[in-house]
């Protein structure tokens, strides 16, 4: 029940030998192919409020 669904494929055996047989730089994680990060960055002007997960930021009604 508690078992990973990926621990019976081998995926990390498979991952392990694409390393040893292409090199480090063959697979990787997070980028998506891309062999260097984006040049561009998200907006942080443009981010919403943490007022779901901060308590410090939720909205106060003033009556």
């Amino acid at each position: 029940m508690f078992q990973s669904e990926f621990e019976d494929r081998g995926v990390g055996k498979v991952l392990d030998e694409i390393t040893r047989k292409l090199g480090a730089q063959a697979v990787g994680v997070g980028l998506g192919g891309m062999k260097t990060p984006p040049a561009w960055e998200m907006k942080r002007a443009m981010l919403s409020k943490r007022c779901t997960t901060h308590w410090d930021e939720l909205p106060v009604a003033v009556a």
